[in-house]
């Protein structure tokens, strides 16, 4: 991550609240082209849209390549940072209709890269038992796709030193493919 902090540092990071009001992490969503302004929903939270810049362009194609994906399957990344021990994300699953083509084409590819320090990731069924814990550490690719988003929620914890070692502050890039522009997005005619 020291080879990118220079990098974090400049992004337009917004300050993501959880339900009760309590900032939880910091996030930064982007997208491949100047044309696209769909939001990305956080609850009641609305974060806008930054154009890819040359770093984030880089990052995308070298992941796309080593995933074996077409060169332009992936056009939004999410960057979320935890800069604070305290700082998490809740239970939930990505399944937001940006990301789903139709009712019947479900599948969605989602791929992100930790860099930084070192956190876990769990697995529960919807509402129901944790299934699976992994640990990911700086330059760890993560895969999931299919259907998984809409069987099973996953929550990155709060840091403890027992289960990640020593705090360093973490950035995490998610890629997915918006493939059902918001209304009001010049794009969206194009799905």
């Amino acid at each position: 991550m020291q080879n990118y902090q220079s990098y974090f540092d400049q992004l337009p990071w917004k300050d993501v609240f959880n339900g009760r009001g309590v900032k939880t992490y910091k996030t930064c969503w982007m997208v491949n082209t100047d044309t696209c302004n769909c939001v990305y929903r956080y609850g009641k939270q609305a974060i806008p849209p930054v154009k890819f810049d040359e770093t984030t362009s880089a990052l995308t194609s070298k992941v796309m390549q080593l995933c074996n994906y077409e060169e332009d399957h992936f056009n939004s990344c999410n960057l979320n940072a935890y800069l604070e021990a305290d700082q998490y994300v809740e239970w939930h699953a990505d399944n937001e209709a940006l990301f789903i083509k139709t009712h019947f084409d479900r599948n969605v590819d989602i791929v992100s890269l930790s860099m930084g320090g070192k956190r876990n990731m769990v697995f529960r069924k919807k509402m129901g038992d944790i299934v699976a814990e992994i640990s990911l550490s700086d330059g760890d690719l993560c895969f999931m796709g299919g259907r998984l988003q809409d069987h099973f929620q996953h929550h990155i914890p709060k840091w403890t030193q027992d289960k990640c070692g020593p705090f360093a502050p973490r950035v995490n890039l998610t890629w997915r493919t918006i493939k059902k522009h918001c209304k009001g997005c010049p794009l969206r005619a194009s799905n």
